[in-house]
């Protein structure tokens, strides 16, 4: 078959970043026969700036192409110039009429900004079956936008989204999604046959946990050659925003130096975002070390040193699975979540870690002592995320992604 993915986020293979959804599902594809064109923006998404000036075609193999179409571009990630940017992403696809019609599209959901627009050009024009890959629920994430009291308001002001989201379920002729919680999300809006939905997680090529170079930030390699023997790191690695309860982390790190002595214990703070001043504020340098935003290297070396990590959100945040629980699995991270959904089902039933209650300071401070004073608990528990990470392994969950597409 002739497959298509359209999703303008994402990275290229050779950007450096942990390999991104696309580029997993299309050489799941291509080991299956089947030939790949995925589409993506020369605007990146992390970085806020053009990775290329203009259209440009990359051959990865004989079978995979990737296509990077030229955007708009945006600074906030909610706002007029992000819908732009998507709008101006979907017209530019028009364009691309000339090329081998597919046998079947994968496209990448949230798409309700500019799906309008390509809709009629892939199930009239093209003739192609459609494959929605379900990766966020945005019309429930807008809703942080309100205050909790003034969801109902909230409701109404985006109705105009999840009608435009019913519309592209309907022409839609298979679901996968990156969780459980999601899928049940999209069933109900349209009852897919049964083998042409599945479940399938974001997961970590293992070829990117067994690179052996060591790092080349003097700041890293000195924090792991002194390292104690019986010191406990504790890691939070990710985006530094409102979202994911960043206030918290810092709050409880300063109870935690105040218990522990500084060989005992280490909080780590590495990320990027609106919040990294108030992280760099507030930590000590000492037992709370913020260590900025990483390469993919850099904190792989971390990991490797690590005891126990944090999955730390807000109540009311829409986040399921996130990609960085599949690192912290990965390295055998014992994990301290506040969520629900399909991570704080694993946590609880595969006995990974402890789920604490959102926002509340005492409840993540207590989580992450009881951890750090349980060697036993430690070691149990880093055992049990090493066995449950080979269930993510990229084979297993991109297998089920080729079944859905063959069947659709």
């Amino acid at each position: 078959m002739n497959v298509w993915i359209i999703n303008p986020y994402g990275s290229l293979p050779e950007e450096g970043w942990r390999t991104y959804r696309s580029t997993m599902i299309a050489n799941a594809l291509v080991k299956s026969g089947h030939h790949v064109v995925q589409f993506i923006s020369n605007f990146e998404h992390r970085s806020k700036t053009f990775r290329t000036e203009s259209y440009e075609i990359r051959d990865i193999n004989p079978s995979y192409k990737i296509h990077i179409i030229p955007t708009s571009s945006y600074s906030s990630h909610i706002s007029f110039d992000r819908i732009k940017y998507e709008r101006s992403f979907g017209k530019y696809l028009l364009s691309l009429v000339d090329l081998d019609s597919p046998d079947v599209v994968i496209l990448a959901e949230p798409a309700i900004c500019y799906f309008n627009i390509i809709i009629k050009w892939i199930k009239v024009d093209l003739k192609a079956k459609l494959v929605i890959d379900l990766i966020d629920i945005w019309p429930e994430l807008f809703h942080l936008l309100f205050p909790k009291e003034l969801d109902l308001l909230a409701k109404v002001i985006f109705s105009p989204l999840y009608f435009w989201r019913k519309r592209l379920y309907r022409q839609a002729d298979g679901l996968i999604a990156v969780s459980q919680n999601y899928q049940h999300i999209g069933l109900k809006i349209k009852p897919f046959e049964k083998l042409k939905t599945d479940v399938v997680y974001w997961s970590i090529p293992k070829s990117e946990l067994s690179n052996k170079i060591s790092s080349t930030n003097d700041v890293i390699a000195n924090m792991i050659k002194f390292k104690h023997e019986d010191e406990v790191w504790c890691i939070y690695a990710g985006t530094l925003g409102e979202n994911y309860d960043v206030h918290s982390i810092m709050e409880a790190g300063k109870r935690l130096s105040k218990k522990y002595h500084s060989t005992k214990f280490k909080l780590l703070v590495a990320g990027d975002g609106p919040m990294s001043e108030y992280c760099r504020k507030n930590s000590d340098g000492i037992t709370v070390v913020f260590l900025a935003r990483l390469n993919s290297l850099d904190l792989e070396e971390v990991f490797k040193k690590c005891d126990l990590a944090l999955s730390t959100y807000k109540g009311r945040s829409t986040v399921s699975m996130p990609i960085k629980a599949f690192d912290y699995l990965a390295f055998g991270l014992p994990l301290i979540n506040s969520l629900g959904r399909d991570l704080g089902h694993f946590v609880e039933k595969y006995n990974v870690g402890i789920n604490y209650v959102p926002e509340s300071v005492e409840a993540l401070f207590i989580a992450i002592c009881k951890i750090v004073d349980d060697e036993n608990l430690r070691d149990e528990m880093r055992k049990n995320a090493f066995h449950l990470s080979e269930s993510f392994s990229e084979d297993k969950q991109y297998a089920k992604f080729v079944s859905v597409v063959e069947n659709v």
